[in-house]
């Protein structure tokens, strides 16, 4: 069998269907790039307006807190007052007055209502909505140093904001606990419980009790000593001394 000789122009056909196959991949390769330059111009597009989004709701978050300090700014809340006039306001006006602070008609409580469900045998909070920034100073301060109401269970706070309310109610309880084991302690004006003279925010307490939740539960499991715990072993006395305690040292439970 004698083979066929392939001309030039046998070549020259088949260089030209190869040029033509390249061609036709390469156009397609440039559609494929165009389409995914459009998702990504799309996906930029949808992450630029997912981070407004995040960006305004930010805003709006902080400017509901804003609104909320605002709208409380001249609000007490009272605890543990039990009812004993014909609605809440006379109430609130008859503590007010043990106080030593008779309402004028320039400065008056403006509203007050109780808040929380109702539940047998138990004193809602009071919420009062003073006239004056400076009435609200006034009785939060004179409460803290009325002896009568401390023996009555009557207590007096500023109307916080949710969050700040329950942070408040974090540090109220390590406060009850530090107390009722003799600690001097008391809470600061910026949010932090200060026993004896050491000052623990309240972030510093959420995460102490969180490391203290991973060792009960990892407890069964290993006896190895934290990494914080084998950290503080190995510090100079010197070192030990200047470190300041966690509050479970101080408060023991």
């Amino acid at each position: 069998m004698v083979d066929k000789e392939i001309s030039n122009e046998d070549i020259y056909a088949l260089l030209q269907s190869l040029v033509s196959q390249n061609n036709e991949i390469k156009q397609k390769m440039r559609n494929i790039n165009s389409r995914i330059d459009v998702i990504t111009v799309r996906v930029n597009g949808t992450n630029e307006q997912v981070e407004k989004l995040e960006e305004g709701n930010r805003e709006l978050k902080s400017l509901n807190e804003g609104l909320g300090r605002q709208a409380k700014k001249y609000n007490i809340v009272v605890y543990g007052l039990p009812k004993t006039k014909k609605d809440t306001l006379e109430d609130v006006e008859y503590l007010i007055e043990t106080l030593d602070m008779l309402v004028s008609s320039d400065i008056e409580v403006r509203d007050a209502f109780r808040i929380g469900k109702k539940v047998e045998g138990k004193i809602r909070p009071i919420v009062a909505q003073l006239t004056t920034y400076r009435m609200k100073a006034d009785i939060l301060i004179k409460s803290k140093r009325n002896d009568i109401l401390q023996k009555k269970g009557v207590f007096i706070s500023n109307d916080y904001p949710k969050k700040i309310y329950q942070q408040r109610k974090c540090l109220h309880s390590k406060l009850k606990a530090a107390k009722s084991q003799g600690h001097t302690a008391q809470i600061t004006k910026h949010n932090s419980l200060q026993i004896n003279r050491n000052i623990f925010s309240y972030q510093e307490l959420v995460d102490e009790e969180e490391e203290n939740q991973r060792e009960i539960s990892s407890a069964p499991e290993t006896h190895k000593p934290s990494e914080a715990k084998r950290k503080d072993r190995e510090k100079t006395p010197e070192e030990a001394r200047k470190l300041k305690p966690k509050i479970s040292a101080e408060i023991r439970s």
